[in-house]
């Protein structure tokens, strides 16, 4: 009988740190599956510090993901040259914090980027192979995600982060969604999921979920992830203590920390 491959998840960047890598608050995962990718970039060259640690060459990956425009996860993208690079095309909007008025977004200009990258923008998800599936624009449907938001437009309108996605990942236990900062709800990320892959079972679901607090939200993502079996949730980088913690009394799980590796 021939042996199941195993996708691997590399963390190059979170915002904990791992025995030998550094971190920065921001989020990179490096994504093994049928097609090997980069997902999100961190902010800085923190993921090729640690990269050389776990003896990783990014100067080899031939395709990056980005799921959203904001710099803690695009910014790595100026360390490289080259790369196909996927991404919603309102990535180059302008994104500034409600609370500072302090700039977030991307740092590369839509012209920087097209003269580094091959690029590919969509607001329809895209399969990148048989397994792996960039998701897209999601349909903001539920009745308590995505109803608020720190950030405003150049124009000082809020700014909801349209361009907020994620990957889905096909394996032989179902399912593996990962969101960067789930800007969009991570439940409305996960029913978006299910629908474009056609697929029935969710083996995890991980990455940012922008929870800050053990409030509605964070119970009704709970309510929601049991209503779906789902077997492993794995919060991580912008999802805060007090949700963290409710979380993981549903689904003990291993902090992520830079350097760690995941297998499903």
């Amino acid at each position: 009988m021939k042996a199941r491959m195993k996708m691997k998840i590399t963390i190059l960047d979170d915002n904990t740190a791992g025995n030998e890598c550094k971190a920065e608050h921001g989020l990179s995962y490096l994504i093994e599956s049928d097609l090997s990718f980069l997902f999100d970039t961190g902010p800085s060259d923190v993921i090729f510090r640690n990269a050389e640690k776990l003896g990783l060459n990014l100067k080899e990956i031939k395709t990056i993901v980005l799921s959203h425009r904001h710099y803690d996860h695009s910014n790595g993208l100026l360390h490289f040259n080259g790369q196909k690079l996927i991404f919603h095309p309102a990535i180059f909007d302008k994104n500034y914090r409600k609370k500072d008025g302090s700039y977030i977004g991307m740092y590369l200009t839509r012209k920087e980027v097209e003269a580094r990258f091959d690029i590919i923008e969509s607001r329809e998800p895209l399969f990148l192979s048989k397994n792996v599936v960039f998701l897209g624009e999601i349909p903001r449907r539920n009745n308590f995600e995505a109803e608020t938001t720190g950030f405003v437009d150049k124009t000082g309108d809020d700014d909801f982060i349209l361009d907020d996605t994620g990957v889905a990942i096909k394996t032989e236990n179902g399912l593996v969604i990962i969101s960067g900062c789930a800007h969009s709800g991570i439940c409305n990320i996960v029913e978006h999921a299910l629908e474009v892959t056609g697929e029935k079972k969710i083996h995890a679901v991980l990455g940012g979920f922008h929870l800050k607090d053990n409030g509605n939200q964070t119970q009704k993502t709970i309510e929601y992830f049991k209503s779906k079996q789902i077997k492993n949730v794995i919060p991580s980088h912008c999802t805060e203590l007090p949700a963290l913690a409710a979380f993981y009394k549903e689904w003990p799980f291993r902090q992520i920390k830079s350097g760690q590796v995941l297998q499903f």
